[in-house]
């Protein structure tokens, strides 16, 4: 077979469809992403003051619901990555047969996930499946499937990305919608006094009742509480971060599954990501050339860090010496692209040492010229 020329030379024409997948699915994790938002920005859970003799528990009064738009995304997510591998493999079967399949092949031709290399051995030996010459066990195309299992990851099988996508869609498709869940990242208080405890957080979804902080009687203690959206897998329980499983999974997919699959191997140029699938296109190819690299969950990263750094450079700027306006202020950091705000708030940032110190002062005195610049007269 000759494939055609170019970065994205590996990818065959029958295999196209699935640029349009890829891209469908990334943005479905930034709408899952996105409908987070306002939990992160107002605060996922209310506090109250809790005494017990001497001491001031800082304990959760209430736990802010997650928009159910969160766990329909997700799962809408994980199918369409679920589909892009499946729909991959059974291109690859057809396309190696060089016919369509028939209504009995077609039942059994699925992408297996199996933590045990015997049952994987089973599923090809099935009477059904071993008519079908490209999976039949030992030919390219099943070694590429074995490549893929998650029995590979010895000590961690459940953790493989495989077994992570079967085990979300498996739920989601059949038994519920996937759970979505808060939990506490991390708690960090402005100052450490005498007798302040942060206690361990629990592995699991945060509760009302549950402590964050402990500190002496009357100690005034301003803290930063850093919750996290989590997903819960169903086969171990666990919570991992939502985003970054999506992120896991679908990395995966795009750049270990897909090209295995099809190539043979994952040393291939991967496939962006940054399509619209709501335009018509002409050419897929060319389609493909035009297409970004940044995944949603790192744009939607990357957004956080930008509205907090914009938040801190305001912040700095108001504690000026110089004291320039606020409004000022404000317009001044609203007119700086993303690019330079991630740039000036790391540009002050990590001030350790009378150095440190003075040429940060040095940086902010300029910032405080382009602020009057840009002044309302």
């Amino acid at each position: 077979m000759t494939l055609p020329a170019g970065r994205y030379g590996w990818l065959p024409d029958h295999q196209l469809h699935l640029v349009a997948t890829l891209a469908h699915a990334d943005h479905l994790i930034e709408l899952a992403c996105e409908a987070l938002r306002p939990i992160i920005r107002d605060g996922a859970v209310d506090l109250r003051d809790r005494y017990e003799g001497a001491y001031c528990l800082a304990t959760v009064s209430a736990v802010k619901p997650i928009p159910p738009a969160v766990s329909r995304y997700t799962a809408d997510a994980l199918t369409q990555l679920r589909a892009a591998v499946e729909h991959v493999l059974y291109a690859e079967v057809e396309h190696t047969l060089g016919r369509d399949l028939t209504d009995r092949e077609e039942k059994v031709v699925e992408t297996p996930a199996f933590t045990d290399a015997d049952n994987l051995t089973r599923w090809f030996n099935d009477s059904r499946r071993k008519t079908i010459g490209p999976l039949q066990d030992g030919t390219r195309l099943a070694k590429r499937v074995r490549e893929l299992q998650p029995y590979n990851l010895r000590k961690t099988p459940d953790q493989h990305p495989l077994r992570l996508l079967a085990e979300h869609t498996n739920h989601a498709k059949h038994r519920a919608p996937v759970i979505a869940a808060t939990r506490i990242g991390t708690v960090i208080p402005d100052w450490m006094p005498p007798g302040v405890e942060i206690p361990a957080q629990a592995e699991r979804p945060v509760e009302v009742g549950d402590v964050l902080a402990i500190s002496p009687r009357g100690v005034v203690l301003p803290m930063d509480i850093w919750p996290t959206i989590s997903i819960r897998r169903p086969h171990t329980g666990q919570y991992p971060v939502l985003a970054h499983e999506l992120d896991l999974i679908a990395d995966w997919v795009r750049t270990v599954a897909i090209p295995i699959l099809i190539a043979g191997t994952r040393d291939v140029a991967p496939l962006p990501v940054q399509l619209d699938t709501s335009a018509p296109w002409a050419d897929v190819r060319d389609a493909l050339a035009d297409g970004g690299h940044m995944t949603a969950a790192a744009r939607f990263r990357r957004s956080i860090q930008v509205a907090i750094a914009r938040d801190n450079l305001a912040f700095v700027m108001d504690s000026h010496p110089e004291q320039p306006g606020r409004s000022d202020v404000r317009r001044w950091v609203a007119a700086l692209s993303d690019e330079e705000v991630l740039e000036r708030a790391t540009s002050i940032g990590g001030v350790v040492s009378v150095d440190d110190a003075v040429y940060a002062k040095s940086v902010t005195d300029r910032w405080v010229d382009e602020i009057r610049a840009v002044a309302t007269p």
